[in-house]
């Protein structure tokens, strides 16, 4: 025999949905491997700077209680310097007279998609 499914009164569904909307975030008390790589990542720069090998570093690091390959942190760089190319890349595209009078790509990508036309309200 089936159960009926469960049936919510309208009242409780506006309940729950305002005990939802009002939750503080929660604060994050664990990170993943990537996310402490790109955190440290310019420690970790500074030791390689030091003569440390990324072995070298993957050791001290699981000594601490991230355990990591070698392999998997110079990937976790090469993520984080690709990300930095892609945004000197981008800066290095930006319009001269934009760098200077400090208008950002975004508005002057506005500016250029804006219709010359003022917005009228549609007819009925």
């Amino acid at each position: 025999m089936k159960t009926p499914p469960l049936q919510v009164s309208i009242e409780t569904v506006t309940s729950i949905r305002a005990m939802l909307t009002a939750l503080p975030p929660k604060p994050k008390t664990a990170f993943t491997a990537r996310e402490t790589v790109h955190a440290v990542a310019d420690d970790i720069r500074a030791a390689i700077d030091l003569g440390y090998s990324l072995s070298d570093i993957a050791e001290h690091l699981a000594a601490n209680g991230m355990k990591i390959t070698a392999g998997t942190l110079a990937s976790y760089l090469r993520e984080l310097k690709a990300t930095d190319r892609k945004v000197t890349r981008n800066l290095d595209r930006m319009p001269e007279a934009m760098a200077q009078d400090g208008t950002d790509a975004d508005s002057a990508n506005d500016e250029r998609n804006a219709s010359p036309m003022p917005a009228q309200p549609l007819a009925h």
